[in-house]
């Protein structure tokens, strides 16, 4: 899974990317430890 993460709604200026490994339960998604790839930009 990756997630994005951004400064603020108006300029959407990509802050940090984070791909990772996860678990589902369910509708649940939980980070099992495992980052593939890890940025602040």
């Amino acid at each position: 899974m990756t997630r994005y993460t951004y400064n603020n709604p108006e300029t959407f200026r990509l802050v940090r990317q984070r791909s990772e490994t996860y678990t589902q339960s369910g509708h649940t998604f939980t980070p099992n430890g495992t980052v593939h790839q890890g940025h602040g930009l």
